[in-house]
């Protein structure tokens, strides 16, 4: 499985402050996929306020590295706080009565934005493939 190793990120594009292996990404994705389908399917007002915290905190640590990183990482951190960010509104709109119309697009949201964190790291180690195999350094086409 070459696509969970380290190198396949160029590292330039590596994000300096990831604490855990890379392979964590996928149980990463399969719990941010499974917290969809929840919100999706579940009619507990209980496990959607619990999600809601759990996404909130996430908004928050994710809005930190945002800033501290910016956008020169292979993580897309912006698309993440604004597909979040809207779900949190959704499900913070729901809180006082269980309205289901407003449950359902947040889990949709949640599972979009899994489905296009696993497209930006197949892009990123694409792009890393071609520079490897035609010579060119990433480092170089960031300058342009």
């Amino acid at each position: 499985m070459t696509f969970i190793r380290k190198s396949d990120i160029p590292r330039e594009l590596q994000d300096p402050t990831l604490r855990v292996q890379e392979w964590m990404f996928i149980p990463c994705l399969g719990l941010r996929v499974g917290l969809g389908l929840l919100l999706l399917l579940s009619q507990n007002h209980f496990i959607h306020r619990v999600i809601l915290g759990v996404l909130a905190l996430a908004w928050l640590g994710f809005a930190f590295k945002l800033g501290r990183l910016g956008l020169r990482v292979w993580k897309n951190y912006a698309r993440f706080l604004l597909l979040i960010g809207v779900a949190v509104v959704l499900l913070g709109l729901s809180w006082p009565r269980h309205q289901d119309w407003l449950v359902k697009p947040a889990g949709l949201l949640v599972i979009i934005d899994s489905a296009l964190g696993w497209q930006s790291r197949f892009l990123t180690s694409n792009f890393n493939y071609v520079l490897t195999n035609r010579g060119l350094s990433s480092k170089s086409l960031l300058r342009l």
